[in-house]
């Protein structure tokens, strides 16, 4: 497996400019968009093509109560519609030859991974000017980034080498406008080849029996992802942890030594478990099961107030959920219609409801169904209280099998009535709430017995 490279002098070529001319006002699409299929369509996309559209087109944003957050799309698009669409010598030409002289059928672990321990990478200072454009990038497109280590539909590979190719070109253009001779470059191939290499370790029959071999290599290449996305300040989540999980079940404690294995004790008997997180202005919050007697509860909590590792808790875009995700079709005349691509017909059930409640890390607390209860939140809506609803998610059970964490604007478009929708929810809720306070009392009750027995 490849070693995160250190920043190296970018080539001084007009190709780099040509990448992303105009991409730094927001405006260009680095994306390819696929063409209709009409001869009157192929016409109009064609003329509409130099006004750039997002490869994630983006439905207006939900402003409606507790939930202010955009939702994005993926994109839908095949392989096929996206190949047809780079020009001769693209990265994924150049990948598909290399696959094709791959002549050996046979992989052993010497192949798939090297062996033996990794040199310590050099951490070089990145300019100031540079990381600038690094976040800029990230806020504008990272969410394709984002989408490859954590959707349940994944965006092709060609789109990450993509997002780095278009961030290396406006750092050297930048670099050439301003002056700079520390212009950087950041290897656009590490994190799907590190992803390659890993599939085939874990692809092994000798992996297959054993899955501790196969958390081995992850913690490998978690390595270097870590020490890659450190070095220039790419998010801690862009990893591969959510794959391990999907390839390799939860990990098994008894692999677990010194610290690791102190920091999964402790995780263990965690009174709130942290299940998703995600950013929130400066900071985070973190989705929680409240776990007793078998009943379970949810809260959202800020993540100052939760001991949760990042790289190991599954980080969820609040703005590219899968109910979130789009279809593009196009009409007879050429124009492009969007709809959700996921409806009623395709979710089974809700699991769980949680919410998030004022001064809750704090103890300082009323009814907790109070913040989500339709006509309590009405009331206080007249007498001048809480305008909103608490900020809600919902654990969203699909026919699939697939389990996502969802917003209560998705829920109330599936259902089709807004006051509907809010009260399923706050049933759901009330249901999971009292199951839970009931447990804790019952809990409560034979920990008083067992300590006036013992006495």
């Amino acid at each position: 497996m490849e070693e995160p490279q250190n920043p190296t002098p970018a080539p001084n070529t007009g190709e780099a400019s040509n990448l992303h001319e105009g991409l730094r006002h927001g405006r260009d699409n680095p994306y390819p968009t696929p063409a209709p299929d009409t001869e009157e369509a192929t016409k109009s996309h064609e003329s509409n093509q130099h006004e750039g559209s997002a490869p994630y087109p983006t439905p207006a944003p939900d402003t409606d109560e507790g939930n202010n957050l955009d939702e994005g799309i993926h994109d839908e698009r095949g392989d096929d519609e996206i190949n047809n669409n780079f020009p001769e010598g693209s990265v994924r030409e150049h990948n598909d030859q290399e696959e094709s002289n791959d002549s050996s059928s046979d992989v052993s672990m010497a192949d798939a991974a090297e062996d033996g321990p990794r040199p310590e990478p050099q951490t070089p200072e990145i300019p100031h000017w540079a990381r600038k454009i690094i976040k800029q990038n990230i806020d504008w497109y990272g969410k394709v980034v984002g989408a490859y280590f954590h959707s349940d539909n994944p965006p092709d590979p060609i789109h990450v080498e993509r997002f780095f190719e278009i961030l290396n070109a406006d750092i050297e253009q930048t670099g050439k406008e301003q002056g700079h001779d520390d212009i950087i470059r950041i290897d656009p191939k590490f994190y799907v080849s590190q992803k390659e290499s890993l599939e085939k370790v874990w692809s092994l029959p000798t992996v297959k029996a054993n899955k501790e071999e196969g958390w081995k290599a992850f913690d490998k290449v978690n390595s270097l992802f870590e020490k890659f996305n450190k070095i220039y300040d790419l998010p801690a989540h862009w990893n591969l942890l959510d794959l391990a999980k999907r390839h390799l079940g939860t990990r098994p404690e008894n692999t677990l030594k010194g610290l690791d294995a102190l920091e999964a004790m402790m995780e263990k008997d965690l009174p709130e478990k942290p299940l998703y997180w995600w950013e929130k202005g400066f900071g985070t919050q973190v989705f929680v099961e409240l776990c007793e007697g078998g009943k379970s509860t949810y809260r959202i909590r800020a993540g100052s107030y939760i001991p949760y590792d990042k790289k190991k808790v599954q980080y969820v875009d609040p703005q590219a959920t899968r109910g979130s995700v789009m279809e593009r079709q196009w009409n007879k005349y050429g124009y492009e219609k969007q709809k959700y691509k996921y409806t009623r017909e395709d979710v089974y059930d809700v699991l769980g409801v949680g919410w998030k409640i004022d001064n809750d890390e704090r103890g300082l607390q009323e009814d907790p169904l109070d913040y989500i209860m339709p006509e309590k939140v009405k009331n206080a809506k007249k007498q001048g209280g809480r305008k909103t609803y608490a900020h809600t998610k919902l654990l969203i059970k699909w026919k699939d099998g697939q389990t996502t964490l969802e917003t209560r604007e998705f829920f109330r478009r599936i259902i089709g009535n807004r006051n509907k929708a809010d009260w399923m929810i706050y049933k759901k809720a009330q249901e999971q709430e009292n199951a839970y306070r009931k447990a804790k009392v019952a809990n409560n009750d034979s920990n008083q017995d067992n300590d006036g027995e013992s006495t």
